[in-house]
C-alpha cells in the first residue's frame, strides 16, 4: 500500500484499526491524539468518530485543521495515531 504520507504499512493499518474499532483507551479523554506526516498533531472526537466524521482539530485552539470522508483518505493524506 503506497500512499503520500509514507508512514509504515504497519501504523497505517495501526490507525485504521483504532479509528474504526474505537478502543476505550485510545478515546479515554473523548478524543483520539493523531500526527501529520507533514508535521504538527490534532485530534479526533469520539463523537465525530461515531458519526464517520473524520474532522481533525488542532489540540491546542479546537479549530478543524482537516476534514475527511473516509478513514483511508484521513491516512493517505498523513495523518496516523499518536
Amino acid at each position: 500500500m503506497k500512499t503520500k504520507s509514507n508512514y509504515s504499512e504497519e501504523l497505517q493499518l495501526k490507525t485504521k484499526k483504532i479509528l474504526y474499532d474505537m478502543p476505550v483507551e485510545s478515546f479515554a479523554l473523548g478524543y483520539c491524539h493523531l500526527k501529520s506526516y507533514y508535521g504538527g498533531f490534532g485530534k479526533l472526537e469520539m463523537e465525530d468518530a461515531l458519526a464517520c466524521s473524520y474532522k481533525i482539530r488542532d489540540t491546542k485552539t479546537d479549530v478543524i485543521v482537516a476534514e475527511f470522508e473516509t478513514l483511508n483518505d484521513l491516512v493517505e493524506d498523513g495523518w496516523a495515531v499518536d
